[in-house]
């Protein structure tokens, strides 16, 4: 599992759970964090979205075509971004998780996250009210 939570998956029952012990593993080691860094930023071209100079997540060149499969309606996606959020936090990364979560509220206030149907729209609210818990110091921009 590239993303590994503390919470078992109800899709993938084989995937890892994280444990206290791997938690204080990545705590120590730099090459870990750096590697589940650079997998944040594969995801993070999967969805459309890239990590900018300064370090803020933003639209990147393939957003425009991402982003119907990730952003209008309640997909599976969402539940991806909910794991990669909370394992980023988990695992030492909570700037990584806050740049991120910065940019799915901004982009659900704008109305480009839901921008389908009501229903879309509604579970749009509900996954960025889940997504917040990862990021709870953040500063929205």
């Amino acid at each position: 599992c590239l993303f590994p939570t503390a919470t078992p998956s109800a899709y993938h029952t084989a995937a890892p759970v994280l444990t206290d012990e791997d938690v204080a593993t990545f705590a120590a080691s730099d090459i870990l964090r750096s590697r589940l860094r650079l997998s944040s930023l594969r995801f993070l071209r999967f969805v459309g979205l890239a990590l900018a100079q300064d370090e803020q997540v933003v639209e990147g060149p393939n957003f425009g075509e991402r982003c119907p499969e990730i952003c209008t309606y309640e997909n599976h996606n969402w539940l991806r971004i909910s794991r990669v959020l909370e394992s980023l936090h988990s695992l030492g990364l909570a700037k990584e998780a806050t740049a991120l979560y910065s940019w799915l509220d901004r982009a659900h206030r704008n109305g480009v996250i839901g921008s389908g149907d009501a229903g879309a729209r509604a579970e749009a609210t509900k996954s960025c009210a889940i997504w917040a818990r990862y990021a709870p110091q953040m500063e929205i921009m």
